[in-house]
């Protein structure tokens, strides 16, 4: 994941276009580009270490701002295709001064 200052979080308060942008770049940096150091711990130790092998497009990543609220969905393709589509996607965007490009990601 490239290194982002943590001094410039991205300001969630209000919906911008730019804001939007901002939040998929993070979500791209942070969940769908590893390391090369990743890349091994999980080739070292796939029990205990996953990386992602797939795109942002292939897993239909969109970036929502509703009611005050931002939101990062994508279908985790890592899941089987059985476990109901609800529990395969959707994550909630917080800040969190000090975290990578200021922003951390929960489970909604």
């Amino acid at each position: 994941m490239p290194d982002e200052p943590a001094s410039k979080p991205i300001n969630l308060s209000t919906y911008t276009e730019a804001t939007r942008r901002a939040v998929y770049d993070a979500v791209v940096a942070i969940y769908f580009s590893p390391t090369p150091e990743e890349f091994e711990e999980a080739r070292a130790d796939p029990d205990d270490h996953f990386v992602v092998t797939y795109t942002p497009d292939e897993a239909g990543l969109k970036i929502h701002h509703e009611f005050g609220r931002w939101f990062a969905t994508w279908i985790r393709l890592e899941t089987p295709p059985e476990i109901p589509e609800e529990s395969r996607r959707e994550l909630r965007v917080e800040e969190k001064p000090g975290a990578p490009f200021g922003i951390m990601l929960y489970e909604v």
